[in-house]
C-alpha cells in the first residue's frame, strides 16, 4: 500500500489497487469472461459437440475473479488521532468490509523482514512495516517495501505520528527505539544515558589499517575479493554476448530474416542490449564489488565514509548531531533484493556479493554500510572507535 496525502494532519491513509494492477487485470478479466460465455455464443461448436460445463468453469472462473480483483479490488488502512482508531478495509466498486481498531491496542510500529520464492525460482526480499501490540491484539501490516531503508523511513514517520517505540527485527540484531527519541543522535543518546564506550586493543590479524590525524581517525577497509556470486556474474556476462550473437547471426541469415530499416533496428537493439549494456552491467558489477576500497574518516563533528571502486567513486557524510544510528547488522538481510545472490532449489542463500556482517550508519537522510570482509571481532572494535570518537 501507497500513502495517499488527505490533507488531515490528524490521519495517516494507505491505500492500494488500481493503476498499474487494474491495466493488467483487464485483459485477465476479459479472457475469463470470454471463457464463460462461450455456451452463448458458440453455436457453430455446440453442434460438432458442446463444451462441458465444467470445462467452462474450470477455465474461465478463475481467470473471471482473478481479473475482477485486479481490475476493481482496492483496499486499506486510516490511522485517525482524532477518534483514536485504526481502519482496515477492503472491497470493490464501493461496497467494502471494514475492521475497526483501537491505537490504544498497539504500542508499536514493527518493522521485519520477509523472503519468498517468487517466479522462476528466484528470491524476493521485502520489509513489512505494520503496528504491533501485547498480548493477544493483531498485528496490522500497513505497508510491505522492498528496500530496508524505505522500511526505516516509513516505519520512524508513523512512530512519531502515533508517538510510538520501533521494533526492528529485520537484520540480525533486535533494535528497539523509544518513543520521543527518534531524531535523538547517537552522540546524545550515549551522554543522556551515561554509557562508557569501553575501548580495547585492536584485534589480531586485523584486516583494517588506521591513521590518527588528530581529532580524526581514518581507517582503511580493503576489498572483500571474489567469491563465488562474483564469478557467475562475470561467466554470465561473458556468455551472454555470445548467445546474443548467435542469435542475431541466425536471425539475420534466416529466411524469414527482417529487410530494411527493421533489419537494423532489431539487430541494433539485440547487440546494445545483450551484446553491451548487460555484460558490461555485469562484469564491471563483479569487478566494482569485489574491487571497492572503503575509507571511513571520523571526527567529532562527521562520520565520512568514502568508497573507490571500478568506475564508479561515492562519498557520504553524516555530520554527528544528526547520525542516529550506528550498529552491526547482517549484510543480506539489508542489502535485500539488491545484492546479487546464488541459491540452491529450495531458496536457501548458498553465496551472495553481501556476505557476512556489516555496520550500518544511519541518518534522517543518509544510510550507508561498511564493513564488509572484516570479523566480527573487527567489527565491534571499529564501532566502539566511532563512538567514542563522536562522543568527545
Amino acid at each position: 500500500m501507497a500513502r495517499v496525502e488527505t490533507g488531515y494532519p490528524d490521519e495517516m491513509v494507505f491505500r492500494s489497487g488500481g493503476g498499474c494492477a487494474a491495466i493488467f487485470g483487464v485483459p485477465i478479466l476479459l479472457i475469463g469472461l470470454g471463457i464463460l460465455s462461450l455456451p452463448f455464443w458458440a453455436q457453430e461448436e455446440k453442434e460438432k459437440g458442446e463444451l462441458p460445463p465444467v470445462a467452462v468453469l474450470f477455465f474461465g472462473l478463475p481467470f473471471t475473479l482473478g481479473g475482477f480483483a485486479l481490475t476493481f479490488g482496492r483496499k486499506g488502512v486510516i490511522i485517525d488521532r482524532r477518534t483514536r482508531r485504526v481502519t482496515e478495509w477492503k472491497g470493490a466498486l464501493g461496497l467494502n468490509r471494514k475492521k475497526a481498531h483501537r491505537i490504544d491496542a498497539f504500542d508499536s510500529v514493527s518493522l521485519t523482514r520477509k523472503v519468498r520464492m517468487g517466479n522462476n525460482n528466484r528470491r524476493e526480499t521485502f520489509y513489512p512495516v505494520g503496528l504491533a501490540g501485547s498480548g493477544k491484539t493483531a498485528a496490522i501490516e500497513i505497508e510491505k517495501v522492498a528496500a530496508y531503508e524505505a522500511g526505516q523511513k516509513l516505519a520512524e514517520e508513523l512512530a512519531k505520528f502515533l508517538d510510538f517505540k520501533i521494533i526492528d527485527t529485520a537484520t540480525s540484531t533486535r533494535i528497539v527505539r523509544e518513543a520521543g527519541t527518534m531524531d535523538e543522535s547517537l552522540r546524545d543518546r550515549i551522554q543522556r544515558e551515561g554509557t562508557e564506550v569501553e575501548l580495547s586493543e585492536q584485534p589480531a590479524d586485523a584486516r583494517l589499517q588506521y591513521e590518527v590525524r588528530g581529532k580524526e581517525i581514518q581507517f582503511e577497509i580493503p576489498p572483500t575479493g571474489y567469491n563465488k556470486a562474483h564469478y557467475t556474474m562475470i561467466v554470465v556476462g561473458l556468455i551472454l554476448p555470445l548467445a546474443a550473437g548467435a542469435f542475431l547471426t541466425a536471425m539475420l541469415l534466416g529466411k524469414d530474416a527482417p529487410e530494411g530499416v527493421t533489419r537494423w533496428l532489431v539487430s541494433a537493439f539485440l547487440a546494445g542490449a545483450f551484446i553491451l549494456l548487460a555484460p558490461a552491467a555485469l562484469v564491471g558489477g563483479a569487478i566494482r564489488t569485489a574491487t571497492k576500497r572503503v575509507t571511513v574518516t571520523v571526527s567529532p563533528e562527521t562520520l565520512r565514509v568514502a568508497e573507490k571502486a571500478f568506475l564508479l567513486d561515492r562519498e557520504y557524510r553524516i555530520p554527528a548531531d544528526e547520525l542516529e544510528e550506528l550498529r552491526i547488522g547482517s549484510a543480506s538481510a539489508i542489502a535485500g533484493d539488491n545484492a546479487f545472490t546464488v541459491h540452491d532449489q529450495r531458496g536457501r542463500i548458498t553465496t551472495s556479493l553481501a556476505q557476512g556482517k556489516v555496520i550500518l550508519a544511519r541518518s534522517d537522510r543518509v544510510m550507508v554500510t561498511f564493513g564488509q570482509g572484516l570479523s566480527d571481532e573487527e567489527l565491534r572494535w571499529l564501532k566502539a572507535v566511532i563512538e567514542k570518537t563522536l562522543t568527545v
